[in-house]
């Protein structure tokens, strides 16, 4: 059973269900059964419940390699655009900054906010365009525009430089 259980848990389905097939097979060989095999050799009780196991087991396993899978790509898009991107989780008010977007705007590596509000507060904005941006923000966070989409300045070793928020 424990090599059911590996083989569908690292292979998926498909080795999960050879193994057990196999297991079915070969254990009636090393250990005695007290009762009647199928065709004198093949053990049926044993290669139903390896089979249930090893399908489900490698079924489970082959959804979650899948989900990591698409995490990475993603990861890796986002990584090889040289995009700035933050995430924001409204139930608890938890912001993720990539570190792109720490560069562009002059912050230390690692640093993090407080929520929403702590991110938009922090980031250098120029002077004339803070209530714009702001408010377009605001604007978008109450459904009145499908997207945020707005160029904007700001400030950063002295020097006004453009952003596109998108």
């Amino acid at each position: 059973l424990f090599a059911v259980l590996g083989a569908a848990w690292f292979g998926g389905p498909g080795p999960g269900l050879l193994t057990a097939a196999l297991g079915a097979l070969t254990l009636p060989q090393l250990v005695a059964a007290s009762y009647p095999l199928l065709g004198g050799f093949l053990d049926l009780p044993r290669l139903i419940v390896f089979s249930v196991v090893g399908f489900a087991v490698g079924w489970g396993s082959s959804r979650r390699a899948r989900k990591l899978r698409e995490q990475e790509r993603y990861a890796r898009a986002m990584e090889a655009s040289d995009d700035g991107f933050w995430d924001w989780i409204p139930a608890t008010d938890t912001v993720y900054a990539s570190p792109r977007l720490l560069e562009i705007y002059g912050f230390a590596p690692g640093t993090t906010f407080n929520g929403r509000d702590d991110l938009v507060q922090s980031i250098p904005f120029h002077p004339e365009d803070r209530l714009r941006v702001a408010r377009a923000i605001a604007e978008h966070f109450a459904g009145r525009s499908e997207r945020l989409d707005i160029q904007m300045r700001f400030t950063r070793d002295g020097e006004t430089r453009w952003a596109h928020l998108v």
